[in-house]
């Protein structure tokens, strides 16, 4: 991982988002207890707005500070295991993908993600997505 100076944060988290989600069904396949959970038509933490859609996640219990790449490669290693699952559950109701958070406070930034950090897309084939912050 290579970053400039700069205070900043990351997270990683593995989601499944869509209709009547099993709960129950994926921590038991997974074997891990998710970090947040909710169902469509929850409020969401979005003033006065409230969630499309059920959601499943585990998000890295690593420190903040810790690099994206650290995260990504914690994700892994809880979730290889159980890759045949996960594809199962995509479907065109049925997202599954890894979010990522970056916030910094410095004016110039920049971060690197490792091939191994990358494998959990690749042989899931979900997307990565990323919320950049520079604040």
């Amino acid at each position: 991982m290579n970053e400039s100076d700069g205070t900043r944060t990351n997270w990683a988290s593995f989601c499944v988002q869509g209709v009547n989600l099993d709960f129950d069904a994926i921590s038991r396949a997974l074997n891990l207890s998710p970090t947040h959970t909710h169902r469509a038509g929850d409020p969401s933490r979005l003033k006065n707005e409230h969630y499309p859609r059920d959601m499943w996640s585990l998000k890295s219990p690593l420190a903040h500070e810790e690099p994206l790449d650290t995260h990504l490669k914690w994700l892994a290693n809880q979730l290889r295991p159980h890759y045949a699952y996960i594809k199962s559950l995509k479907s065109p109701a049925t997202d599954v993908y890894i979010f990522c958070a970056y916030t910094t406070e410095a004016e110039q930034n920049d971060f690197s993600l490792s091939s191994e950090a990358l494998e959990i897309c690749t042989a899931l084939g979900i997307p990565l997505d990323f919320s950049i912050l520079a604040i």
